[in-house]
């Protein structure tokens, strides 16, 4: 959220993402990593944080969302009628 919740593209591009992303990774591992400068770019690995939000990535969320909803209307109050399957 940190690099989505910059209020303009420009912002974000000033932002180092490199150390951004070593910085998200020690945190919650509580592991410091020896010279950084021999590393690398871990991070164009990791797309989620930089990547954008399209369609494929909550495509699942939503058809489980619609699925729910759907049977819930149809089949919620009486799931064993079967009339309600025709």
């Amino acid at each position: 959220m940190i690099v989505h919740g910059m209020h303009r593209h420009e912002v974000s591009l000033q932002d180092d993402v490199s150390s951004l992303w070593y910085k998200l990774h020690e945190e919650p591992v509580v592991y410091q990593s020896h010279d950084r400068s021999h590393r690398g770019h871990p991070h164009v690995n990791f797309s989620h944080p930089v990547g954008t939000y399209d369609a494929g990535y909550y495509s699942s969320s939503c058809s489980l969302s619609f699925a729910d909803d759907l049977f819930m209307e149809i089949f919620g109050k009486d799931p064993h009628n079967q009339n309600a399957w025709i």
